[in-house]
Formats: C-alpha cells, sequence, structure tokens
C-alpha cells in the first residue's frame, strides 16, 4: 500500500520532533496550532493547509520540503536524522554554484 502525502507528513514531523527532543506540546505552542491538530497531522488523520505546514517546519527549523518529502520517512534512520539535517541547514545557506559543485563532490565519494 502506497502511503498518502499527508500520512508522509505526520512521520516526518514525527522524527523532525523527535530529532529536536521536542514534546508534541512543545512544537504546538512554538508553531501556534493546538496540540490536538498536531497530534492529528502527525497520525495522518487531518489536512493542514500549506500555511500550518509552513508554521510546522519553521518551529522545527527544518525546510518546508523536509516535511513533505517522501525519503525523509523512509530512507532516513533516526540517528542519521541529525546528520541529514545538518547537512541541508548548511547547503540551504550555499548559492547554487556552490550547490552543484558539492553535489559533485559528493558523486565521486
Amino acid at each position: 500500500m502506497t502511503k498518502d502525502i499527508y500520512q508522509i507528513l505526520g512521520e516526518n514531523i514525527v522524527l523532525f520532533r523527535k530529532k529536536h527532543n521536542m514534546k508534541l506540546e512543545t512544537l504546538a505552542k512554538k508553531a501556534g496550532i493546538s496540540v490536538s491538530f498536531l497530534n492529528n497531522i502527525e497520525k495522518g488523520k487531518r489536512k493542514p493547509t500549506l500555511y500550518s505546514i509552513e508554521k510546522i517546519a519553521n518551529a522545527l527549523d527544518c525546510p518546508l520540503t523536509s516535511l513533505l518529502s517522501y525519503k525523509s520517512s523512509s530512507r532516513y534512520l533516526p540517528e542519521n536524522a541529525k546528520i541529514i539535517f545538518d547537512i541541508i541547514k548548511l547547503l540551504n545557506k550555499k548559492s547554487i554554484e556552490q550547490k552543484k559543485k558539492i553535489l559533485e563532490i559528493i558523486k565521486i565519494i
């Protein structure tokens, strides 16, 4: 069975929340949404707006795309999540030319 985008979103929020050792209540408060709404998002039972997803991403200090990526929930083990997250944060600060060079280096190693 294929996961839908809302299940993936929920799993990724949990992954990033746990990476930050953040409780559900803490994230909800930081994102400005209710605990029950966040809980239902994490379970894939609610379909948040893009605005709500953006608020959650900002509260988790992660790119919005990371919350919507199937790769985040299916490939990243919890012990790798911090490393992947740190790499993404560093890459976001680089120019497109620098990102292309970094990609070529990664392909070589």
